[in-house]
C-alpha cells in the first residue's frame, strides 16, 4: 500500500511526520509516538502502532502484564496489546483496500490504540488513568 496520502494527510493536519528507511511513518500524536507500517508483500494489509507504551520495571510481574495485556486485547475491538521483552506495545492491523480507507477511520483507529494504552495503564497500576 501505498503510504503517501496518509502522509500527505498528517502534514495537511499539522502533524511532522518522518519516513523511515523501510517505508513507515513515523509522528506524534498527543505526546506520543506512533508508526504506521505495510508489508510490501501484501498490499492491503496496514499497522498502525504505538510502541513501548509501559515499561516493565525489574519487579513487575511479568505473568500479571501479560494477563493484563490479554484482558485488554480480548475486551477491545481491534486492537493488540502485547509485550516484546519488558516493553509493552499497541497495535491495529487491518487489511484495507486503500489508503483512503485508512483515512477514513485512521482518527477512530488511534483514539481505540490511546484507550488501549489507558485501559492497559488502568489495569496494571489499579488506577484510574483520566484523558489529557
Amino acid at each position: 500500500m501505498n503510504l503517501e496520502p496518509i502522509k500527505q494527510k498528517l502534514i495537511e493536519d499539522g502533524f511532522r511526520v518522518q519516513t523511515r528507511e523501510n517505508g513507515s511513518l513515523v509522528f506524534k500524536f498527543e505526546g506520543m509516538t506512533y508508526y504506521i507500517d505495510t508489508d510490501i508483500k501484501d498490499e492491503n494489509y496496514i499497522r498502525i502502532g504505538l510502541p513501548d507504551f509501559w515499561t516493565l520495571s525489574g519487579t513487575d510481574d511479568r505473568l500479571r502484564a501479560l494477563q493484563m495485556a490479554n484482558d485488554v486485547t480480548e475486551s477491545m475491538k481491534g486492537v493488540k496489546v502485547f509485550l516484546i521483552g519488558d516493553e509493552v506495545s499497541c497495535t491495529i492491523e487491518q487489511f484495507v483496500p486503500d489508503a483512503n480507507a485508512v483515512l477514513a477511520v485512521l482518527p477512530r483507529y488511534l483514539g481505540a490504540i490511546q484507550s488501549a494504552a489507558r485501559t492497559y495503564a488502568e489495569k496494571f497500576t489499579n488506577v484510574s488513568v483520566i484523558a489529557a
